[in-house]
């Protein structure tokens, strides 16, 4: 049997859906990485973070450690 253009390229189609693998999203995680410093340039320790996801409509509370 002698396969024409269309049906070989039919057969390659349903052999790539068949084969592929689901794709992957952008990853679910991420870090901040940061210093919170005043006008004068010190670090501020303790100070309260408040991040916010605008696309989520979440935020999200820290506060800096020792070292702002």
């Amino acid at each position: 049997m002698k396969w024409t253009q269309v049906q070989r390229a039919f057969a390659v189609a349903l052999l790539l859906l068949a084969c592929g693998r689901p794709s992957v999203g952008q990853a679910v995680y991420g870090n901040i990485i940061g210093t919170v410093s005043d006008p004068s340039g010190a670090t501020v320790p303790n100070a309260a973070v408040v991040i916010l996801d605008l696309d989520r409509g979440v935020s999200y509370q820290a506060t800096t450690n020792a070292s702002g």
